[in-house]
Order: structure tokens, then C-alpha cells, then sequence
């Protein structure tokens, strides 16, 4: 019976291997099932069940299982693949604590581990330390490592130590991708996109190359490409160049399979450059780019109570926080304020949320709701707290701005240290107390600039200069001539040819030493060259002019002669004009528009317009007075009979009314 299940349990074991070997994790979890059915306790069953759970990505259930484990076999160690599982989970502090947890001296592939945990949690230099361990003791030799170490280099700042890494280790530069695409990440971080974009093209080029000698089909290697587009692309939009930055992410997006954190950068970024264009499809994207909850990013490892999709992006705390804000901006123009003002309170007490990006909206919310006076409150005290920042100083000024309040925009940009070196900064203060009236605090910014500059630096020359002349320029444009001419002065010891600026030397010279100036004016060379033989110009023969030419002249000048013959006629006024008389101004137009025009009205009118139109009180006192007139005097005896009544001596009686007549139609 013994020899019947150990025989069994080989055949178990011959067939868990071959599905390991296959990949089929889920068969070799079953098959491990089976095995422990029949050898409770057997520890490489275990070991091979819990490494096929996470190799199949059931991090959460793997968690359990290894929880399982340990209260019944508390003397099998599970440390390092109960690490691994927080790990993948995305839950770096629980997995630290497991791995602080293991004695020294720790294995290479605990070390590696505890690496990764610091990188993930972006505490690089910790990750650099433990990697420069390892590969200066030679525990470690492989062009993987030496490429994370590159990665942890460059994340960390030390961008000089990675190039010598990649100079060192050449021949894996040309096996692996990963060192030269961490090289042009650190060039990218330096602003040096062209030479990034060059980095890029060897790093994808060797991508190509080495996963189709690995048998790759042509979609996977998309898939692995699509990082190094997404860079490309990166460059591509920095430099301008939006048409083709937009394709690659374009393009990256679509192959499937393609790195989440990737593709969610590129989500973001095409939003960056859509602008205002396309919302409703740039918050799509700006959700499938945040994951689950851009707003939980602190929490985001926090719990390891559900499985983690491989669609979740693994997003550092930088990108996390650019998501937000490009998040809240978009709901900001849409005028979403209810949605702003959500994100604002989720984010509430986070410490590591606390940029500058997130005070500038949380600003712009309050200007939105036309509450000035507490947005300026808010800059204001982030700025006693963060007195390094620069975005949040600016926008402090511009509201002063806005409001016309210069005085208050210039203390704030005085404040602000990090920015007296740059000429935008500089330009703006000069200008506005110019615009003050206040020249000698423009004059002391512009001398101030150009004081900051170092005299044996060859590289500032050029700048120096450009700031000389400009300072000298403003001096001279408000008659400081002396304090002109000194700025002058220094470009002319810097370059005595400089025509463009020796005759501004001169000209301020001679406003207060006019025997300076006269110096000055004789190292001018003369207009005409010394070779030129002015025997031979006289000899020359004159112009031919073309009959076309000949016309136009013809033409030009006939009208000018034209043009002197006019005379300029007389003003006519009119015959009663009294120039002590204001004219009238509506004299131009014609008397019935004119606004004191009065219409005269036609005799009888009255009794005219449509059967049963009402009279108006004037038309009807003058029926009345008509009726007077033509009613004869009357007696005191009574009326009689229409046929009895005698007539006057002017044989015009009372006529029969209009009425009694009738009008003859036709039958």
C-alpha cells in the first residue's frame, strides 16, 4: 500500500512539473491539492502551490493561504513569498515589515526584493544602496540588476552615475533595452529631448532585435515597444512637435497588453495636449488612466482585502498627483465645481497631496464662486508655509494685478528668491515700476540682474551682454545719460566693435561731456570703403531707364502737377447766416424728419375713417361750434310741421339732411 501512494504521489510530482514547465498554474494548483491530500504537510507542495498562485496573480489568495500554512507549520518559513505576495498587491509598508522581519544575513533574492519595495515607495537612495551592494560583492552579476540599478540611479538624481554605469557594462546596452531607455529618461529629466529622442531610437531598435531573435510575435513586441513610444512621444510634445507626439500615444494606446502605467501616462498626456478640445473623452481618459480612484492614490496598497488587476497602473506619487490636478482642471472648465470641490475634500489632510497645483485650484474653485478675498488668503498662507514655491507666488501677483493693486504684485515678486535670476521675473518688476512712475527701483531691478552675473564665465557672456544693452536702453530712454553711458561703457571693454552699441555711447556722452563723445565718434568707421575708386564711378555711364519706368515717372508727375492746380473753392454760407447764431443740426435732413416738424392738417376731415370710429374730444367741439352757426334764431312759439316753415330773406333755409337721399343703383 506504502509503495501504491508513493508511487502515486511520484506521478503527481512528474505532473506538476510538466504543467510548471507548461505555464498551466491552475492544473499545478490542483495538482498540489491532490498531492497534499495524500501527504498533509509535505513542504515542497506547498511551496510549489503557493508560487503557481502568484505566478497565476491570485496575490490575495496566495496571502491567505500562506497565513494558513504558517499556523500549521509554523517551522516552514514563508517570509519571502508572503513579502512578494504584499508586494505585487501593492501594499509596500506590510511588505517591508515582512522582509525588516528576516535575519541577517539575508539571500541576493531578499535583498533584490527589499530594493524593489524601497523603488516602489520612492526611496531611491536606500534602493541605490542596496543595489551597489550587491553588485560591488559580486553577489549578484547580471545585466538585470545593473539595469534596475540604472533606473534607481536616475530616479534618484544621479544621472552621472548612470551614464558611467552604461559606459562600463557596454555590451548590455546592446542586449538589453532597459539601460539605454533609463538613460534617456535621465537625459529627459536634464531637458536634453533631441539627444533623449536618439537614446530612444537605439533602445527601441535593440527591443526589436532581441525579442524577435526570442521567437516574439510581432504583437508582443508591441507590447514591449510601447513604453519606449510613449517616451518618444514625451520628447515629441515638449519639443512642439503635437502631431507627432499625438500618433505615438495614439498608437501605444491601441496595442493591447501594452504597460498600464505606461498607457496611463500617455492617457494623461494626450489630454495635456487636447487643451480645452474634446473634454468628455479627455475625462474618459483621465479616469482609465487614474485606475480605480485617482483620489485614493495614499491608500491605493493600503488593503490587501481584494485581488489587483493588471489593468491598475503602478503609478509613482508625481504622476498620481499630475492625474488630479489634470483631473480637477478638466472639471474646472467644464464649470463642475460640485466635482472640484469633491476631489478638494478627498484629498483633505493628505500631507503628500499638498503641491502646488492642488492650491491653485482649490483657488481658482473660489474665484469661480466670486470669493476673491479668501482665495488671496489661501496663497497667502500656503506661501508662509511653502516659501519655496513659485507657481503659487505668481498667481498671487496676477489677482494683484487684476485688481490693479501694483504695489502689492511687486512685493510678492520680490519674495520669491528662486526667480531674481530669471528675465521673465525680472522684465515683468522692471515694467511694473515703470509703470508706478518708480524709475530708480526699475534702474536698481535691471542693475541687480546684471550684478548677478559672473565676469570670468564665458558661457554668460552672450547674456550678460543682452542685459547691459537692455539696462543701458531704459537709462537712456529716461535721460539718465551718465548711469547710460557707464552700462554702455562695460559692453564697449567687452567688444569694442560693437556698432549697434557705440553710437548709444556717444549719444550719452554728449549730453554730459561732450569731449567724450567726440572720442567715441572718431573710432565710427566711415560709411564708404577704402577701395573704391571714385575716378571710375564718375565715368560710369548713367541708369538705363525702361519706357514702362519712363511712363510711370511721366504718370507721377503729371498727377502732382495736377494735384498743385487744384484750387480750393470758397465756402459758400448761406445769405441770412448769423455767425452768432447756433445752425441748426438737423438742417441736413429733410423738414418732415426733422424732429420739430408739425404736419398740417386738411379742413374737413371730421366725420371721416371707418363707420362707427369714435370722435375725439377736439373733433367733436368743432361739430358742436358748426352747429351754432347754421341754426337760425329761434322763437317762443312751438316747432310746427317741416312744410310750414317759411323761408328767409336769403332764400337759404334748412336743408334736408344727407340722409333723406337716395342713392340710385343698378337693377
Amino acid at each position: 500500500m506504502a509503495a501504491k501512494t508513493q508511487a502515486g504521489l511520484e506521478n503527481l510530482f512528474q505532473e506538476l512539473d510538466t504543467h510548471i514547465h507548461e505555464g498551466d498554474y491552475s492544473k499545478a494548483i490542483k495538482i498540489c491539492d491532490k498531492i497534499m491530500s495524500q501527504a498533509p504537510g509535505d513542504e515542497d507542495a506547498m511551496r510549489c502551490k503557493v508560487v503557481s498562485m502568484l505566478k497565476n496573480g491570485q496575490y490575495t489568495e496566495s496571502i491567505t493561504t500562506i497565513s494558513n500554512y504558517s499556523k500549521k507549520y509554523p517551522s516552514i518559513d514563508f517570509s519571502f513569498e508572503k513579502a512578494f505576495a504584499y508586494y505585487r498587491n501593492k501594499n509596500m509598508d506590510e511588505a517591508m515589515k515582512i522582509l525588516a522581519a528576516i535575519p541577517s544575513p539575508k539571500s541576493a533574492r531578499v535583498q533584490e526584493l527589499e530594493a524593489q519595495v524601497f523603488f516602489r515607495k520612492e526611496e531611491y537612495e536606500k534602493c541605490v544602496g542596496i543595489y551597489e551592494s550587491l553588485s560591488s560583492n559580486n553577489t549578484v552579476n547580471s545585466a538585470e540588476l545593473r539595469s534596475n540599478l540604472c533606473a534607481a540611479y536616475t530616479e534618484s538624481g544621479k544621472f552621472k552615475e548612470a551614464k558611467a554605469l552604461a559606459a562600463k557594462y557596454k555590451g548590455d546596452v546592446k542586449e538589453t533595452y532597459e539601460i539605454s531607455f533609463n538613460l534617456a529618461c535621465g537625459l529627459i529629466r536634464e531637458g536634453k529631448y533631441k539627444e533623449a529622442l536618439q537614446t530612444l531610437s537605439t533602445s527601441e531598435e535593440v527591443c526589436r532585435t532581441a525579442l524577435a531573435t526570442d521567437g516574439f510575435t510581432e504583437e508582443e513586441i508591441k507590447q514591449e515597444v510601447a513604453a519606449v513610444q510613449i517616451q518618444q512621444a514625451y520628447c515629441h510634445q515638449l519639443l512642439g512637435s503635437s502631431s507627432k507626439a499625438s500618433s505615438l500615444y495614439e498608437e501605444a494606446i491601441k496595442s493591447k497588453g501594452a504597460d498600464a502605467n505606461a498607457v496611463a501616462v500617455a492617457n494623461n498626456n494626450l489630454v495635456v495636449l487636447h487643451k480645452n478640445h474634446d473634454v468628455f473623452d479627455s475625462l474618459k481618459r483621465l479616469k482609465s488612466a487614474a485606475g480605480s480612484d485617482p483620489s485614493s492614490s495614499s491608500s491605493a496598497s493600503a488593503s490587501s482585502s481584494s485581488t489587483t488587476s493588471s489593468a491598475d497602473p503602478k503609478l509613482t506619487l508625481q504622476q498620481k498627483n499630475v492625474i488630479i490636478f489634470n483631473k480637477a482642471l478638466l472639471h474646472l472648465h467644464m464649470n463642475k465645481l460640485d466635482q472640484v470641490r469633491e476631489v478638494l475634500q478627498q484629498l483633505q489632510g493628505d500631507a503628500q497631496h499638498h503641491d502646488d497645483g492642488l492650491a491653485l485650484i482649490h483657488a481658482s474653485l473660489l474665484i469661480k464662486e466670486k470669493k476673491n478675498e479668501e482665495a488671496e488668503k489661501l496663497l497667502k498662507e500656503y506661501i508662509a508655509k511653502h516659501p519655496e514655491s513659485v507657481q503659487v507666488p505668481l498667481s498671487l501677483a496676477q489677482i494683484y494685478l487684476g485688481k490693479n493693486e501694483i504695489q502689492k504684485a511687486l512685493t510678492v515678486l520680490g519674495d520669491v528668491t528662486s526667480l531674481q535670476r530669471k528675465q521673465g521675473c525680472v522684465s515683468t518688476r522692471a515694467s511694473l515700476f515703470e509703470r508706478l512712475g518708480d524709475i530708480d527701483g526699475a534702474i536698481k531691478v535691471l542693475d541687480t540682474y546684471v550684478s548677478g552675473f559672473s565676469q570670468k564665465n564665458a558661457e554668460e557672456e552672450d547674456d550678460l551682454i543682452s542685459a547691459l544693452r537692455i539696462s543701458g536702453e531704459f537709462k537712456l530712454k529716461y535721460k539718465r545719460y551718465k548711469e547710460a553711458y557707464e552700462t554702455f561703457e562695460k559692453i564697449i571693454q567687452k567688444n569694442p566693435n560693437d556698432l549697434k552699441t557705440l553710437p548709444q555711447l556717444i549719444i550719452s556722452a554728449s549730453h554730459f561731456d561732450p569731449s567724450l563723445a567726440e572720442k567715441y565718434e572718431k573710432k565710427i568707421p566711415m560709411q564708404m570703403e577704402e577701395d573704391v575708386d571714385v575716378d571710375a564711378l564718375e565715368l560710369l555711364p548713367p541708369p538705363k531707364v525702361t519706357k514702362q519706368a519712363a511712363s510711370a515717372e511721366n504718370k507721377d508727375v503729371q498727377k502732382t502737377e495736377k494735384e498743385k492746380k487744384k484750387k480750393k473753392k470758397k465756402i459758400r454760407l448761406p445769405k441770412n447766416y448769423d455767425p452768432k447764431v447756433k445752425p441748426d443740426p438737423e438742417r441736413w435732413l429733410p423738414k418732415w424728419q426733422r424732429s420739430y416738424f408739425k404736419k398740417k392738417q386738411k379742413k374737413n376731415q371730421i366725420g371721416k375713417g371707418s363707420q362707427g370710429m369714435a370722435l375725439t374730444a377736439a373733433q367733436t367741439s368743432s361739430l358742436e361750434a358748426k352747429k351754432q352757426t347754421n341754426i337760425p334764431a329761434t322763437t317762443t312759439t312751438t316747432a310746427k310741421p317741416a312744410a310750414n316753415i317759411p323761408s328767409s330773406s336769403s332764400n337759404s333755409g334748412v336743408k334736408a339732411p344727407a340722409a333723406a337721399k337716395k342713392r340710385k343703383g343698378r337693377k
